[in-house]
């Protein structure tokens, strides 16, 4: 779900908060830096920024990554949904059943996406 548009960002709000209040404000700013690298929005505004700057390379590169990341959030997205329609439709114990199989078949794909 941490892929999600909007959940990205409030999660890594909260962690970077928590960095800052620790005294670790260069966590933090690493935690954005992979955010920018590894979100929808991230990625997205990064590229254009870069593409505006004259700088087709990391703008192509930022790209790919965006591509990447939306691929990502939809499977995380639809797995939500399919676990929503599984409790609507059997209730609390098919939605269990649902959500083991979604995080299994998640968590191979964002590996196969990932390239491991």
């Amino acid at each position: 779900m941490g892929n999600v548009p909007v959940i990205a960002e409030v999660k890594t709000s909260f962690e970077s908060l928590g960095d800052v209040v620790a005294g670790n404000p260069d966590r933090a700013s690493q935690r954005w830096r992979a955010y920018s690298e590894q979100s929808v929005v991230g990625s997205g505004v990064r590229s254009a920024i870069a593409a505006s700057q004259g700088n087709m390379q990391e703008a192509h590169r930022l790209g790919l990554q965006m591509g990447i990341a939306t691929a990502r959030a939809t499977i995380s997205a639809v797995g939500v949904g399919v676990v929503a329609a599984a409790v609507v439709a059997g209730g609390p114990a098919a939605g269990a059943v649902a959500g083991a199989v979604v995080g299994v078949v998640d968590t191979a794909a964002q590996g196969a996406i990932s390239g491991q």
